[in-house]
């Protein structure tokens, strides 16, 4: 995998007539104390009133771009706003929870800001945002709200200039006057719009090097089984330096099939990543794209040098393994089985992923497709998607089946621990089913046992269940990742022990109040 290239430092200068300009220019010293004061007048708060329940800017700020998928927000009438949280160091943006109010804010959606706040003690800026809805050129206002949190390595916010802040904040917000006039990226079309001829020429230069690929995007908060989609495309580097994608045909139900276009001097990285080629840009959010590994390193390679990289001795060995592009399996049984198997492998979650979604596909009507999805991006270390999946399968009616340990028998009496929104019950190996609750008289709480001589490290999480005054502890046996005594896990596997008995306790928090609520029918 490529490394990072060095960056150039700018410092932003607001002029008398508040046109934002910048340039490169020595390192300034920006104490913590100051960076708020410097944020805020980079980006220009907006003031929105709220008059009988509706929302309205009375005076309006700067104008971002999101640049990356995974912000959700919330209608303003909501108590609080949903928080994304980026890691800079990382470049690694994690999704708030879903909630049944929750709204995706897609990347090239304009929005405003309404207050930023520094924690530099935690290394965190947080900015809360605005739909800007005049701007996104909506016929039914929304004016969703959301909150992104800008996690920097330790230390960071002691002594870094803002321009350094604000390079971060770029990365998923980008001022709107940064952008240069060319770049753009085609709405999503409805179904019947949706391109599924030749590929929309390019009107700047002619094509020097083309790719056949296939983007893969998520949509969380669509209906049913289907939660990742891939649209076919081709992928081009003219002889300017521009890059370009064309979507010719998407197996996404809404239509979404995108065109966009990266100018030259835009790109700022490409790389191989779990989920194949890995362009970020400035102004066009990020993307990513699957194809043949020979293809994907044959890309990189002819891409790197557009962003300053140079392009990798040998991409072969050092990319992640890349997930499996389609699935084989013939019919819904066989799908299952694959992906089942796919399961134990200790990486085996991206070909998982496939084979599940390829059942869905087979027999939409099923619901066991969407619990093997929330295991397969357990494993791939997607934790909220995860959780969404297990959500999705509840809300249709399916039991979730987890395969555990129960701590009465020093954890050797094994079984499966199910969940709907029904029922709690446990059957152990034998078929024996050892107890039987409504979800709502069900108390629960997550820890941690105390171990011999375990210096204090913590080897195992278990969600503990109160049940008519009876304790039931349950750890989770990770697919995959070998444990010790049934409930001992070294990483991954203690990590998917923890989100396991905390998605069960939250569940179960949300079924007992009444608040889980339910997924919309099937079109």
């Amino acid at each position: 995998m490529p490394g990072k290239t060095s960056r150039t430092i700018a410092v932003i200068i607001v002029s008398v007539a508040g046109v934002l300009t910048e340039g490169p220019v020595a390192a300034q010293t920006d104490p913590a104390s100051t960076l708020e004061a410097s944020l805020r007048a980079q980006y220009k708060l907006t003031t929105v009133k709220i008059q009988d329940g509706v929302p309205s800017v009375a005076q309006p700020g700067v104008v971002l771009v999101i640049q990356q998928e995974g912000i959700f927000g919330v209608p303003p009438s909501e108590p609080k706003a949903p928080q994304t949280t980026y890691r800079v160091e990382k470049e690694e943006l994690q999704p708030s929870a879903v909630s049944r109010t929750s709204h995706p804010l897609r990347g090239g959606e304009k929005v405003y800001v309404t207050k930023i706040d520094v924690d530099a003690k935690n290394d965190k800026v947080l900015l809360t945002i605005v739909e800007c809805d005049s701007c996104n050129g909506v016929q039914q206002l929304s004016s969703y709200t959301a909150e992104v949190a800008f996690q920097y390595p330790k230390d960071y916010l002691q002594g870094a200039e803002s321009a350094q802040v604000q390079e971060g904040i770029d990365a998923v917000l980008l001022p709107a006057a940064d952008i240069p006039p060319t770049s753009s990226v085609a709405p999503a079309p409805t179904a019947s719009s949706v391109t599924t001829s030749a590929p929309v020429p390019s009107e700047a230069a002619p094509a020097q090097r083309t790719f056949a690929v296939r983007h893969r995007h998520i949509n969380l908060l669509g209906a049913g089984s289907d939660a990742t989609y891939y649209c076919s495309g081709i992928l081009s580097i003219l002889a300017d330096g521009t890059l370009k994608y064309d979507c010719t045909q998407t197996d996404d139900p809404s239509g979404r099939c995108e065109h966009a276009t990266i100018p030259a001097g835009y790109l700022k990285q490409a790389k191989v990543g779990y989920n194949g080629l890995h362009l970020a840009s400035k102004g066009q959010g990020t993307y990513d794209f699957v194809a043949d590994s020979g293809t994907i390193n044959e890309a990189l390679n002819a891409i790197a040098p557009l962003a300053g990289m140079a392009p990798p001795v040998s991409a072969a060995t050092s990319a992640p393994p890349l997930p499996t592009a389609s699935s084989s399996c013939g019919d819904y049984d066989t799908c299952m089985k694959n992906g089942g198997a796919s399961l134990e492998k200790p990486e085996g979650g991206a070909e998982a992923l496939t084979e599940f979604e390829k059942a869905s596909r087979l027999d939409p009507t099923k619901t066991e497709p969407l619990a093997g999805k929330g295991y397969a991006y357990l494993q791939m270390a997607e934790y909220d998607h995860a959780a969404y999946m297990w959500d999705s399968a509840l809300k249709l009616g399916a039991t979730l089946s987890i395969s555990v340990c129960h701590a009465g028998a020093a954890c050797g009496d094994t079984g499966d621990f199910l969940l709907s929104t029904k029922e709690v019950s446990f059957v152990n190996k034998k078929g024996e089913k050892k107890f039987a609750a409504v979800p709502s008289t069900v108390t629960s709480e997550v820890g941690s046992p105390k171990v011999l001589l375990g210096n204090g490290k913590i080897v195992a999480y278990y969600v503990q269940l109160q049940i008519s005054g009876k304790n039931y502890r349950f750890y989770y046996g990770p697919k995959g990742p070998q444990c010790k005594a049934n409930f001992m896990c070294s990483e991954p596997g203690l990590t998917q022990q923890k989100v396991v008995a905390e998605y069960v306790q939250n569940t179960l928090d949300k079924l007992r109040a009444g608040s889980f609520g339910s997924l919309p029918n099937k079109p």
